[in-house]
């Protein structure tokens, strides 16, 4: 069933890499995963996970401490969410 077969896809096992501000230690404390303080005060996690979305909702509760994210293409749909929540507002 293709339905199956979708729902299945989306709860793959995946990580995420973020680079966090050096004020979110809290974060890299509180987040499952495996951080690591990079030479410059910030943060790198490594965030296993299985929904996408999860992903998504943290990383736009979180957008100003984030200074790089990886894969990229979540990024990029952080962002563009981010965007689409702005026009909302005149």
């Amino acid at each position: 069933n293709a339905d199956v077969a979708a729902e299945a896809a989306t709860h793959r096992e995946f990580t995420t890499t973020l680079v966090l501000a050096s004020g979110a230690r809290w974060l890299a404390e509180e987040l499952p995963g495996q951080a690591t303080k990079l030479p410059d005060g910030t943060f790198r996690l490594t965030i296993p996970a299985t929904s996408r979305a999860w992903i998504v909702r943290l990383l736009l509760g979180i957008a100003p401490l984030v200074k790089s994210i990886e894969p990229a293409d979540i990024g990029a749909e952080v962002a563009q969410l981010a965007r689409q929540a702005l026009e909302n507002y005149p």
